[in-house]
């Protein structure tokens, strides 16, 4: 089947890229006429009740430049049409090899990862801040941060999530730091938003 691609709305003529905007190669690139994801790594993604498939993140190479984007795109399964939905509230700084997963309440969570940070100056760094974003209708998404208890995992990416049971449960993955794969669980209470190990 082919994929179509549908722009954003005239009243968005820029996506946000986290807090930043986008970077110039995917504006040149829109500008032209090309509004599509443009091919990526390390992006996540989750499919709503609806069969809209929400993809956030990523890591984009072209030519020599590589950078992490901060978009997020869905991809309605039934039609197989990309669009760029409208997205406010407080957004995560983008990122790759993070993880997303999907509560029931049509919530999903961004967690981790590896985050390239151009405010000042270009640093790398794995966060450990908590998002979710409000997918009850993905034509407008609303972005959450969340502010936790308890001990979150160390800095990590290449981890996996799931949710079960009232939980988002951190698995492994490489620590930032030491650059050691790593085995342990944490867990974070959907409703108390409290880490546990």
């Amino acid at each position: 089947r082919q994929i179509q691609y549908e722009g954003p709305d005239k009243r968005d003529e820029m996506v946000p890229q986290g807090p930043f905007e986008m970077p110039l190669i995917v504006k040149n690139e829109h500008a032209r006429g090309k509004l599509f994801p443009l091919g990526r790594s390390g992006a996540t993604a989750v499919v709503t009740k609806k069969n809209k498939m929400v993809i956030y993140g990523g890591f984009v190479v072209e030519g020599r430049l590589g950078f992490n984007v901060g978009e997020t795109l869905v991809l309605d399964l039934n039609k197989m049409k990309f669009s760029y939905p409208m997205v406010s509230g407080n957004l995560p700084v983008r990122r790759n090899k993070h993880s997303a997963v999907l509560d029931d309440k049509e919530r999903m969570w961004i967690w981790g990862g590896s985050v390239w940070d151009h405010t000042g100056g270009s640093s790398t760094y794995a966060s450990t801040a908590t998002y979710y974003a409000d997918l009850g209708d993905t034509k407008n998404i609303v972005w959450h941060r969340v502010e936790t208890k308890g001990k979150p995992p160390s800095q990590r990416r290449f981890h996996t999530a799931t949710i079960m049971d009232g939980g988002m449960y951190i698995i492994g993955g490489e620590d930032y730091r030491t650059r050691t794969y790593l085995g342990d669980v944490h867990r974070l209470d959907l409703t108390t938003f409290t880490w546990t190990q």
